[in-house]
C-alpha cells in the first residue's frame, strides 16, 4: 500500500485535525519507506519497540505515545538512538494520542466501555459516558475492569454499593465514575464529584520518562 494514501486514511478515520489542544504532533511524525507491507502498533515510542519493529520488518508503526509533544529537543543520546533505528528500517511513524482516546469506534475509552458491558454509550470530553442495564455491584465493576486492563483497580470508598452511571477518560491517570441516583464512587487516584464537568488529563510526562 502507499505510505500517503494510508497516511491520509488514518487521519481521515481518526479525525486527526479535531484534536488542535493536544500537545502530541498528531499524525506521521517520521517518514520512512513509500510502499507499506506491514503495519505495527505499540503504546510507546520506544527504543525497544523500534528495535523490534526493525527485527520483524515494520513499515509502518503506529503508536499512542509518539515522539514530539511540542517543545523541541537535541537529537543526542536516546532520541538520536531511537531515529537512528527507525531511519536503519525505513520505518514510518505514525502517532495518534488524544485522536485515539476519544475515538467512538476504536478508540481506548469506547472499547473498554463496551467491553464492561456499558449501553447508551455517548462521547464525554475524551472520553465515554454509558451506564449498566442494571445497578452492578461496585466490586464486581472492578473485578471486570482488573481482568480487563491486567491491573488493580484502587477503589475510594464512600457512596453505595450499586452503580448505574459510569464515565471513562484514559490518561497519565485513568478515572473511572462510577455513579448511583444518590451517591458517587471513583477507581483511580482522583474523586470525580464534579460531575458532568470535564475532567482534564495529560500524558506528557508521563510519555517521556516512559520514552526516556
Amino acid at each position: 500500500m502507499d505510505r500517503d494514501e494510508l497516511v491520509r486514511y488514518l487521519d481521515a478515520y481518526l479525525r486527526i485535525q479535531d484534536f488542535p489542544q493536544d500537545p502530541s504532533l498528531n499524525g506521521l511524525q517520521v517518514e520512512g519507506k513509500r510502499t507499506v507491507r506491514k503495519v505495527g502498533a505499540a503504546v510507546d515510542a520506544g527504543e525497544a519497540i523500534f528495535r523490534k519493529a526493525l527485527e520483524e520488518e515494520v513499515d509502518f508503526l503506529i503508536v499512542h505515545h509518539g515522539l514530539f509533544w511540542g517543545k523541541p529537543f537535541p537529537i543526542v543520546g536516546h532520541h538520536k538512538r531511537r531515529l537512528e533505528t527507525l531511519f536503519q528500517g525505513g520505518i514510518n511513524l505514525y502517532a495518534a494520542h488524544l485522536p485515539l482516546d476519544a475515538h467512538e469506534e476504536v478508540g481506548n475509552n469506547f472499547v473498554l466501555a463496551r467491553e464492561l458491558g456499558l449501553v447508551a454509550l455517548t462521547p464525554w470530553d475524551v472520553g465515554v459516558k454509558g451506564r449498566f442495564l442494571q445497578p452492578t455491584p461496585l466490586l464486581q465493576v472492578a473485578d471486570r475492569l482488573g481482568q480487563l486492563t491486567g491491573m488493580q483497580p484502587l477503589v475510594h470508598q464512600g457512596g453505595l454499593d450499586h452503580v448505574e452511571t459510569v464515565i471513562l477518560v484514559s490518561g497519565s491517570v485513568v478515572l473511572l465514575a462510577l455513579r448511583s441516583e444518590h451517591a458517587t464512587r471513583s477507581l483511580g487516584p482522583r474523586s470525580l464529584k464534579g460531575l458532568p464537568d470535564p475532567v482534564p488529563t495529560s500524558e506528557v510526562e508521563w510519555s517521556a520518562a516512559v520514552a526516556s
